[in-house]
């Protein structure tokens, strides 16, 4: 059986691999290339509490599990590091007591299930090793679903090109615009979260302050001048020795509007729509792409695995 993918950012590639586990042939379809929207500047940390109260994500273990699989693959593919699971350090208190959450030196707390993904290099060895599957990307820009009619099966995972199809202008979404800045800083043994967030990269003196959120934009481009006036007071609170500011990247993610997890849904027959990630990318994509290829499989409704 024959599937196509519209998108290579974290859902669409861990659709791909899953699916050429289970014998699928598959083509990839992206004009930005590997990693070339959202995912590609995503910041990479995932853990079990996002958000500014810290509670527990629905099947945030589950969903972290899954994404740990992928990175165990990519790392292996590489032969190099894509992730440091050392924990994540949060400066804000969390509403509730969790097990893996221990008290950090006198402000903090060290969230020890967080990790800190170099999304990246993880792309690139999730793309290798699905291109070793057999897999092929085609830097193509799907406009019309039209356009795959020869192929069994196709899944979206367009990020927020998801609107540009008519067959899902009818979804429940949200379009946020978030920026981050590359900046020079000291070598981190951890990423930091508060009201904001300092990531570790995979170049040492190197990290990524982010991200803001912004419901109404006129422009996709970045913006350095709001991002600095945005970001760089709550970088000071969170680590002070920050320096210069490298580069500045934007990207707009999707969130589903009626609901505050991911969206998966059966369009027809055929076609499958994987988006609505929002910064919870990392924690969900790989876990939705095994639901998904279970319910191509089984010929279930995706919905009715979200349980």
């Amino acid at each position: 059986m024959t599937v196509a993918i519209i998108g290579s950012g974290f859902c669409g590639l861990a659709a791909c691999y899953h699916l050429l586990g289970q014998g699928y042939s598959v083509t990839l379809f992206d004009p930005l290339g590997v990693g070339g929207g959202a995912s590609g500047i995503a910041c990479g940390l995932m853990h079990p509490y996002p958000g500014r109260e810290g509670r527990y994500s629905w099947k945030a273990n589950e969903g972290i599990a899954a994404t740990r699989e992928l990175l165990e693959v990519a790392q292996r593919t590489l032969q190099q590091p894509v992730f440091n699971d050392a924990g994540i350090l949060r400066m804000k208190p969390l509403l509730t007591d969790y097990p893996d959450v221990v008290p950090h030196a006198s402000t903090g707390y060290l969230i020890q299930s967080g990790i800190t993904v170099f999304t990246q290099l993880y792309l690139q060895g999730l793309w290798l090793a699905c291109k070793a599957k057999g897999a092929v990307l085609y830097p193509v820009k799907i406009d019309r679903l039209e356009q795959l009619k020869d192929y069994d099966k196709v899944v979206i995972a367009a990020g927020s090109g998801v609107a540009h199809f008519e067959e899902c202008c009818d979804l429940k979404l949200r379009y946020v615009k978030g920026q981050i800045l590359t900046c020079k800083g000291p070598l981190l043994s951890r990423s930091i979260v508060g009201d904001g967030y300092i990531a570790m990269s995979e170049t040492p003196g190197l990290c990524y302050l982010g991200a803001t959120y912004e419901r109404t934009f006129t422009s996709e481009a970045p913006d350095l001048a709001f991002a600095l006036q945005e970001l760089q007071p709550k970088a000071a609170n969170l680590l002070p020795q920050l320096g210069e500011v490298i580069e500045c990247r934007a990207a707009v993610r999707v969130m589903n509007a009626s609901h505050y997890v991911p969206l998966l849904k059966n369009l027809d027959e055929r076609t499958w729509v994987v988006t609505g990630m929002g910064s919870r990318g990392l924690l969900y994509h790989a876990y939705y792409a095994k639901l998904l290829v279970q319910a191509m499989a089984e010929k279930k409704n995706l919905e009715k695995l979200i349980v």
